[in-house]
């Protein structure tokens, strides 16, 4: 099946929307109902009906009254023009059959949206299985989550353990999205003091990551869709920033979804963590960046009830999407007491790195929480300035103690460069002794860097075993010869970087009506090892 033979097959219902609509302009419950049951802007397949469900929602978050004079003045001139003007606006409420059918209307669109989210899998897993490979963990993890989640019918999926997948799991498996920084799918928190030069080294990761190279290494890497909303930065210093790190109209930054100063509901409001999440799902982001935190939040910055917001609100949806998020934040007067916040900002991230300056051009990230044994207890960072273009590399330094040891058994063992964590440890363990997995995941990590493999693509697992040791030198993975800078020879056409927000609306490619006949006896794991 082609992805273009989904994507005839793809509902909405244009009624629905203008009668949910309508109702939200009458009568502030159904926008409640509609906030309760989850129809939020991303719910409405045309994007003129987005833009004025999100400029409601925003009016009904900040205790703003909802009438059309009030979303006319919230959409704006341009938006208010593209939507069909005032008249538009009038022409809901007149139409609206009846305010009280708020809770159907609102369970009609979020089924609809459930089948064009299976529908938009069913192609990208098309694409994958059409080429004989095996689609990436993204996108299995969303077919899991699609399988266990609301059916067709609405009926949502008890949210228990499935104890006979749980347990085929490779838990002691690293998750990382970029290694050994960056959880996948989890929130981490980077803090330093000012000037310490956070921003600068997020957006080089942010760049290297959406452009297919790695940032801290060397190599190619699958290329990861970010969002990044910087509030401090304007475009004039993006582009003196992106010049420094050796970019620029050559660089392809198709995958970097870059928002100057976005004017935004707070992301500890309901409002605020429903415009992000549908930004992420409309342009497939898997890292959200967050620079920073203090700037996009609301209320009293030692309060725990702002961070119990921005989980509820955001940082939870974030997670379970999959998406990972980094979050930057400085230091108090008193920098040995962490970042500034009240004390329910640890408990909310997963991952807490401080970025302190040392010796000459080296950058250390010391761990001060963590949820996952495989994060490292600290990671050293060389900053380079090679004639001009500043660039950083993972030094021997962020290897953990017994990493060259497990080098040399995982060497003599066998092991396999593709190794998993789990089936490396088997066989260290059948030839006598097995390692711990920050260690070994390092020295897996090593053994491949070595060979010149950081790709996690299925397609792209290396097929020789490696036999030397990193090179003793200051930094891992340093350019070889002739490397050309991050982004000049990129998969992806280039196109001009965006610096405003993604459009809402949540729209899909397809036509308006159809069947997803074809959908109901599909099996999206079929025949696929994962």
């Amino acid at each position: 099946m082609s992805a273009p033979a989904v994507q005839q097959v793809l509902r909405h219902d244009l009624t629905v929307e203008r009668a949910l609509l309508g109702a939200m302009l009458l009568d502030p419950a159904a926008i409640a109902t509609a906030v309760e049951l989850g129809a939020g802007a991303e719910a409405f397949y045309k994007p003129a009906h987005g833009h004025i469900a999100a400029a409601i929602l925003d009016l009904h978050a900040t205790g703003d009254p909802v009438d059309p004079v009030t979303v006319a003045s919230k959409l704006g001139p341009t938006l208010l023009d593209q939507i069909g003007g005032k008249a538009e606006l009038a022409d809901l409420v007149a139409e609206c059959p009846a305010r009280s059918n708020a809770a159907r209307y609102a369970t009609t669109l979020r089924e609809l949206e459930h089948y064009r989210d299976w529908a938009t899998t069913v192609a990208e897993m098309a694409q994958w299985t059409g080429r004989g490979e095996v689609p990436p963990d993204d996108v299995l993890d969303r077919v899991d989550r699609l399988r266990s989640g609301a059916s067709p019918a609405g009926r949502a999926g008890a949210p228990f353990v499935d104890w006979a997948s749980f347990w085929d799991r490779d838990w002691a498996a690293s998750d990382w999205l970029l290694e050994p920084f960056i959880a996948g799918g989890r929130a981490t928190h980077v803090y330093a003091r000012r000037a310490t030069g956070k921003s600068e080294l997020l957006l080089a990761c942010a760049v290297g990551m959406a452009t297919g190279r790695n940032p801290l290494g060397r190599g190619r890497i699958d290329p990861v869709p970010v969002v990044y909303l910087d509030s401090e930065m304007g475009e004039a210093d993006l582009f003196d920033r992106l010049v420094d790190l050796g970019h620029g109209p050559g660089t392809d930054l198709s995958q970097l979804h870059y928002a100057v100063l976005p004017s935004m509901p707070k992301l500890n409001t309901a409002a605020g963590g429903k415009r992000l999440l549908a930004w992420c799902l409309e342009v497939g982001g898997r890292l959200v960046v967050v620079d920073s935190l203090q700037s996009l939040v609301d209320g009293e910055e030692n309060s725990n009830d702002v961070y119990d917001q921005l989980h509820q609100h955001t940082l939870g949806p974030l997670k379970r999407e999959g998406i990972a998020s980094v979050w930057t934040g400085n230091t108090g007067k008193d920098p040995t007491k962490g970042s500034r916040g009240g004390s329910r900002k640890e408990d909310v991230m997963d991952v807490i790195w401080e970025l302190r300056r040392g010796d000459a051009n080296g950058v250390k990230l010391a761990n001060t929480k963590k949820r996952m044994g495989w994060v490292p207890d600290e990671v050293n960072l060389s900053r380079r300035d090679d004639g001009g273009t500043i660039s950083y590399r993972l030094t021997v330094d962020s290897l953990p103690p017994g990493t060259l040891d497990t080098i040399d058994r995982l060497d003599a063992a066998g092991v396999p460069l593709a190794a998993s964590v789990r089936d490396a440890n088997r066989m260290l363990q059948a030839a006598g002794k097995g390692a711990r997995t920050e260690v070994l995941g390092a020295a897996l990590r090593a053994r491949r860097e070595q060979a010149g493999s950081v790709s996690r693509s299925p397609g792209n697992t290396p097929s020789a075993a490696a036999g030397n040791h990193p090179p003793e030198t200051s930094t891992l993975g340093a350019p070889d010869q002739g490397e050309t800078l991050a982004g000049n020879s990129g998969k992806h056409q280039p196109r001009r970087m965006g610096v405003v927000p993604p459009p809402l609306g949540g729209k899909h490619p397809g036509p308006q009506h159809g069947n997803n006949d074809l959908l109901d006896d599909w099996n999206p794991l079929e025949g696929v090892d994962r």
